[in-house]
């Protein structure tokens, strides 16, 4: 499984949606205290505009000035500065 197929899969088992693989955004390499996480992270789109949260609790749409005020995990905080930059 590439790391696009995977993507496609987990959207889908977790909220139920297709989606677009449009561009690369850019891979995280970042060390937390019990683990290394590698992600390659994407900008997508969905194919329909209807999804169901199965495995997540909560979703919220921001805007871009909103993402200052989110607190985000570390690793989040790369891709969230990489996608401040294309949106």
């Amino acid at each position: 499984e590439t790391n696009k197929e995977a993507l496609i899969r987990e959207i889908k088992e977790e909220l139920d949606a297709d989606i677009n693989i449009d561009k690369f955004l850019t891979t995280v390499d970042y060390t937390y205290p019990n683990f290394h996480l590698l992600m390659d992270c994407f900008i997508c789109s969905f194919k329909n505009p209807k999804f169901e949260l199965i495995e997540a609790e909560a979703y919220k749409f921001v805007t871009k000035e909103e993402l200052d005020n989110i607190k985000f995990l570390p690793a989040d905080v790369i891709v969230v500065e990489e996608l401040k930059k294309t949106i």
